[in-house]
């Protein structure tokens, strides 16, 4: 057996292993802690909806794996990739909104990047 097909079996499993540590935005919260932390002008419901439009269209193959939840007891929006790899927290602020990043995903196809570019961008 050749070292990919060995590959084709790993990687599918780790990715496997490592959602299966996380069910929930909390889970997410803590798994690596906070990553970054950005500023928007606009709301906090604008600025969510707007990350998750720049999110599915990094997930284009299957858009339907990033989620917006409504927000939480305070006031948070949570902006999320499937298995909780990559979670935004959206609130309001005195000057539009923050937004609270969290990577738990990949550190070597660039999909950390495209994310915060999406989040920038809003």
């Amino acid at each position: 057996m050749t070292l990919g097909y060995y590959m084709k079996k790993i990687i599918p499993l780790s990715i496997i292993l490592l959602s299966g540590c996380m069910s929930s935005v909390q889970d997410a919260r803590e798994y690596n802690g906070q990553d970054s932390s950005y500023h928007s002008r606009y709301s906090a419901d604008v600025t969510a909806t707007c990350i998750k439009t720049k999110w599915q269209d990094v997930y284009a193959a299957d858009p339907s794996k990033i989620w917006l939840t409504k927000p939480d007891n305070n006031g948070i929006y949570s902006v999320y990739a499937a298995s909780f790899l990559y979670l935004a927290d959206v609130k309001d602020d005195i000057k539009g909104s923050s937004v609270t990043y969290y990577n738990n995903g990949d550190r070597l196809w660039g999909t950390k990047e495209k994310m915060i570019q999406g989040i920038k961008s809003c």
